[in-house]
């Protein structure tokens, strides 16, 4: 996880922020700016 090395919160409070972020559909969770950029990619494609 990148925001453990960016600052010093604890392995398990920032897996519960990107947990919460993506159940929000928050665009700063990783899953959900991933999930955004593949569909994104996916109907330039068609």
């Amino acid at each position: 996880m990148q925001a453990t090395f960016k600052n010093r919160k604890a392995v398990e409070e920032c897996l519960a922020d990107e947990i919460l972020m993506a159940a929000k559909g928050d665009m700063q969770s990783s899953a959900i700016a991933k999930k955004e950029e593949l569909e994104r990619i996916a109907s330039s494609a068609r």
